[in-house]
Parts: structure tokens; sequence; C-alpha cells
């Protein structure tokens, strides 16, 4: 078929000349207009039959590469479905990809869990994730944003406000792709829900610097908070107290109902000591029966007025698993910048208050002044368990 041009114009060829042979053994010859004619006719055929070669030729090779295409678009749709599979295959994970140059968007599967809205519509508006941002991370997710198109790498940890399932933590990972002008044509990244992770975090960071049974601040975290007051206080210049509360009679209630017993007292006695402070006084609890209690913006007679309700209300009769129990209350306290400029002197001075404070009698409290300077605190005060315990002990275990 690739030649049947060329073979029917040889065949006319033939035929005209056969025709001219019969015509010389029968001595009959044509006029000059019916050679003229015959020899048009076989011109005429051989331009028609290469013409036809050449058309023939041409759908050939065209048909050659319609099939090679064909193949070569099931390989790519092939490898297509292969790609969607892929992207769409990390569980935990949403890949992006922002294509700048031809203004499309690509979202794996993985935001419809992420956001709570289908894929189709993330992958119709590629800033679409950005009406999710928590309120108070707006202006970190921005500043993020603009570090990104300037042509750096980022990664940001944020809020999300799901539709259904409240608030979220993620991770968003971005990577912007460039021309050979320097110029970013693409954002690859992904986005990662870390919600148990940050609350594990928010876990741990509970657990090193609060108390577990009492919930309050441990010393660990009462530390940080006094260097703050105190720089507060001498920025600002206004006064700072201390107060060191000792329960005088615990051990005894741990000794004779158990330390269910002493821990449901501890809980009630800081409820009570609660209710008598400002609520922005801090309270904290540095030891098994011993507390500190910290105040900004105060005089000596508000904390006189202070200490006066906590012991009043901290003596009042507690029921213990049936059993009515007393305890009594030591109080000692040292006032900035009266009684001491920095942390260190406050709270030797805060110990021997309230060692004063025992010696008076119980339920009583005592203020630091001149006359305490030479008492010598002894190692078991609480200045130095203090000290020993902040150095020493372990993040996660506060003495009971």
């Amino acid at each position: 078929m690739r030649r049947l041009g060329f073979l029917t114009t040889v065949t006319v060829i033939f035929l005209v000349l056969l025709t001219i042979f019969y015509q010389s053994i029968m001595n009959t010859f044509f006029s000059l207009i019916e050679f003229m004619l015959i020899i048009g006719l076989t011109i005429i055929s051989l331009w028609l039959g290469r013409k036809y070669d050449m058309q023939f030729n041409a759908i050939s090779q065209l048909t050659e590469v319609k099939d090679h295409l064909h193949s070569q678009y099931g390989q790519l749709h092939v490898r297509i479905e292969e790609y969607e599979q892929f992207f769409n295959s990390f569980d935990g994970v949403t890949l992006f990809m922002f294509d700048l140059t031809h203004k499309h968007t690509k979202f794996s599967k993985g935001v419809e869990v992420l956001f709570g809205m289908t894929q189709n519509q993330f992958n119709g508006n590629g800033e679409l994730w950005k009406d999710f941002i928590h309120p108070a991370d707006r202006n970190k997710v921005n500043k993020a944003e603009q570090l990104l198109f300037s042509g750096k790498e980022v990664q940001i940890d944020f809020r999300i406000i799901h539709p259904t399932k409240g608030e979220k933590w993620i991770t968003k990972l971005s990577k912007p792709i460039t021309d050979q002008y320097g110029t970013i044509i693409r954002i690859n990244g992904q986005f990662k829900d870390i919600t148990k992770q940050k609350e594990l975090e928010n876990e741990l960071r509970h657990m090193a610097y609060f108390d577990d049974l009492t919930d309050l601040p441990n010393r660990k975290m009462l530390d940080r908070h006094i260097k703050k007051a105190l720089a507060r206080s001498k920025r600002q210049c206004h006064n700072l107290a201390l107060m060191f509360v000792d329960l005088d009679d615990f051990k005894q209630v741990n000794d004779t109902l158990g330390h269910d017993a002493g821990d449901q007292l501890l809980r009630e006695v800081v409820d009570r000591i609660g209710k008598c402070i400002r609520e922005e006084d801090v309270i904290a609890r540095i030891g098994g029966d011993e507390f500190i209690l910290v105040f900004e913006e105060t005089d000596q007679q508000e904390i006189e007025k202070i200490a006066k309700r906590i012991i009043q209300s901290s003596t009042q009769s507690y029921t213990l698993d049936g059993n009515k129990v007393n305890i009594s209350v030591s109080a000692g306290i040292s006032m900035y910048p009266d009684n001491g400029m920095d942390k260190v002197t406050l709270i030797q001075n805060a110990d021997k208050a309230m060692y004063d404070a025992k010696n008076k009698g119980k339920n009583n409290y005592s203020f630091f002044s001149d006359k305490l300077k030479e008492v010598k605190i002894s190692e078991e005060g609480i200045f130095a368990s203090w000290f020993n315990k902040l150095q020493g002990s372990s993040l996660f275990h506060t003495k009971r």
C-alpha cells in the first residue's frame, strides 16, 4: 500500500506502451492528438501517483506519531495517578504546592482532616487556610509569610480554629523555589497537626513548675516569679513583700491519720489561704507544709491585715475522714526595699522572721526587723531548704 501510487503509474505506462505496440503490429497509428492525449495521461498518472505516495507517507508518519503520543499519554496518565496516590498517602501531613507562575494551587487529601473542608475547596483557593488562623497568631503568621516571600525557608507553629474540633496547633514548613534569575516561581511545603505534641509540652512544663498535689507554683516557678517581681519593683519604685507560711502541726496529722488525710488538709489550707489574698498575689508550695506568698505594690499595714486573715482562716477546724483536726500557723514577712534589695537577702530575712513568730508562740506572724539580723538560721531552716532543693531537686518531684 505504501507504493500504490507508483505501481498504478507503472501500470498505466505499461498499458500505454502495450497499446502502442499493438498499433504497430496492426499497422494502425494514433493521430497526433491521440498521441498527445496518451502522453498527457501518462504524465498526469505519474504526477498523481507521486502525490498519492507522498500523502500516504505523510499520513503513515502522522499515524505513527499519534500512536506514539497515545502511548506516552497512557504512561503519563499512569504517572499522574501514581503521583496523586503518593501526594495523598501521607497520614498526619498535608502537602501543598503554590505555583506562582500559573496561579495554581495543590493540597493533599490530608487538608480535609486538618482544616475540616474539602480538598477541592482548598485547591480552588490557595489563601483559604489563612481564614482558620487563631486571631492571636495572625500577626506572627503574616511576618513569617513576608519572610517566606523574601526567599527564605520558614517554619512556624501556630493555632487554628477548626470548624468542629475547636483550637488546634499546627506547624507549617514552607520552601520557596526560584528560577535561574532568582524569582520565586513556586512554594512547596507541608502542614502538620502538632496539637498532641503541644499538649504534652504544656503538661511537662506544668509538671516542671507546678506542684502535683495543690497545683500551686513550685519553688522553681516561684524563683522565676520573685526575680521578675523584684525587677518590676525596682523599675517602678514600689514595695514588695515575701511571706513564709508554715503549718506547725502538719506532721502530726500525717502520722496519726495518714498521708491521704494530710493531702486533703493541704488542699483545704491552700483553698482557705487563696480566699484571704488578692487576685494578683502569688502563693507557692515550697515544701511539705511550707508556703511562700509574694505581694507587689502593697505596704506593711495591708500585709499585716492579710497575715491576720490567713491565720484566722487557716486555724479553723478541718474535718478529715470524719475526724476534726486543728493546726497552727506561723508566718514571717520581709519587705523590699526596707529588709533587703535582692532575692537572697529577702528570703533569709523572711526565714528569720518566721522563726521569730514560732518563738512567740503558735498562730503568730512577725515582720523582719533589725533585732533579727544576728539570728542564725539552722541548717533545717527554710532558707537552707530553699536553695538546697532548688539546686538539687528533680524537675518532676515536690517534697511532701
